[in-house]
């Protein structure tokens, strides 16, 4: 019985010592959930596009093996401008956003941090907003108008360039060109249950259209007999209409230079952020032309013939063509023609191309003492410059001429420079108005 008893009592005290000598384990240390939390947010986000051209989110919080860690996001802008990037606290989630059109590149940094007591980790990454090309006196459509010359472009930012609709196609696709004058005005039309896209292809209507050219697959066309009806997004102010069983719009991606059909997919819902960074919509855009009058007339160069008619506050154009026995004018520049300088003995004339054809802008004495405007292959009259008003006049049926409208005519005609010189010179812009040679841009 003492045996046993002495056997217990041992067992006891063996007992008491080993769990004396047994420690709690220590909590797991703070730098191992941070580093944890750390990586978790790199891989969360370490593949996302380095380029940004819209708000987008990142987290707040983090559980890292059911502890609850706050993330504080910052921003170093490396290049640009200094105010280019705001942080907007939200509910779990902040909010990145940016200059989304800067002049130069926007460049920065953001830094997530993790924090628990004393001890933080962190991690970087890189992003960039391009520059924009400069779209100088172009705006977005926002609501739309019909019956009003536009123009049908988009900003390619991979290529970083303005592209503009041509009014052709290239291949299977609508070819597009960076010179805004040249590029074709594009109306809208209001149709049952939507809306249509066209522009003169000469005198012919000619539709933008989006067809199914076999089945399921959708193609874009310009043609005079259109299927398609587009209707208005308010949202992402671009068009979109239903072929082959998908809502489709137009505009290019990753780095090409046409416009084509894709599906609306690409750019809503999670795709949204696409938009200027893979998918670039085209737009209706207004656009307003920088007018320069030439203070010099330069041979070869490519000037716009065009004055103000400020009684129909309106800027007009030569077309090219004659309007009865005057000049014809227009009031778009992409339908206006190209006119040039040649310097000749004693002066200068106007001239264009009608096809291959050299044709002059001349005035003649179509009859005794009167003075009359011709489109010919055989000018008579020699222009000088006017330094002063920087136009041309010449001398025809004995009498100084220029070209140029008044009243309320939309034409160009020819006119006695009597009309705008000495006491008369204050009825230039009121009730006379000189023709000039002009260059045309948006930028």
């Amino acid at each position: 019985m003492k045996r046993i008893t002495a056997f217990l009592l041992a067992l006891a005290l063996c007992a008491l010592v080993f769990v004396g000598c047994t420690k709690t384990p220590d909590p797991k240390p703070a730098t191992d959930v941070l580093e944890n939390a750390k990586e978790y947010l790199y891989a969360m986000y370490k593949d996302s596009a380095e380029k940004t051209l819209k708000p987008f989110k990142r987290v707040s919080v983090v559980t890292i093996s059911g502890e609850t860690i706050d993330v504080e996001w910052t921003a170093k802008v490396l290049t640009g401008p200094e105010d280019g990037i705001k942080i907007v606290p939200g509910d779990k989630t902040v909010t990145i956003e940016m200059n989304e059109t800067p002049e130069e590149e926007l460049r920065y940094e953001l830094t997530a941090t993790v924090k628990k007591g004393e001890d933080t980790k962190s991690v970087t990454f890189t992003h960039y907003v391009p520059a924009v090309p400069k779209s100088g006196g172009m705006e977005v459509v926002k609501e739309v108008k019909t019956d009003t010359a536009f123009k049908f472009a988009l900003v390619q930012g991979n290529l970083e360039k303005t592209l503009f609709f041509a009014g052709s196609m290239s291949g299977n696709y609508l070819a597009t060109t960076e010179d805004a004058v040249a590029a074709e005005d594009v109306y809208v039309e209001a149709v049952e249950g939507g809306y249509r896209l066209y522009f003169f292809a000469g005198e012919t209507k000619t539709y933008i259209d989006i067809h199914e050219y076999k089945e399921g697959k959708a193609g874009i066309r310009l043609t005079t007999e259109p299927t398609a009806t587009f209707v208005w997004n308010e949202e992402l102010h671009l068009f979109t209409t239903n072929v082959a069983g998908e809502d489709r719009y137009l505009g290019t991606y990753n780095t090409f230079n046409t416009i084509s059909a894709s599906a609306t997919s690409y750019i809503t819902g999670d795709n949204a952020s696409k938009i200027g960074v893979s998918q670039f919509p085209a737009y209706l855009y207004a656009i307003e032309y920088t007018r320069t009058v030439a203070e010099a007339p330069a041979a070869g160069k490519a000037y716009k013939f065009s004055l103000v008619q400020g009684n129909l506050e309106k800027t007009l154009y030569f077309t090219g063509e004659m309007s009865g026995t005057y000049l014809a004018t227009t009031t778009s520049a992409a339908a206006a023609v190209d006119v040039f300088v040649e310097a000749v003995e004693g002066g200068y004339r106007l001239y264009f191309m009608a096809g291959d054809a050299k044709t002059y802008i001349d005035i003649y004495e179509y009859k005794e003492g009167k003075a009359g405007v011709r489109l010919t292959t055989e000018p008579t009259a020699t222009f000088v410059w006017n330094e002063e008003l920087h136009l041309f006049t010449t001398n025809v049926a004995g009498e100084d001429r220029y070209l140029g409208t008044y009243n309320t005519f939309n034409t160009i005609s020819a006119s006695a420079t009597s009309y705008i010189t000495g006491d008369n010179a204050s009825k230039i812009g009121v009730s006379q108005f000189p023709a000039q040679l002009v260059t045309l841009s948006v930028y």
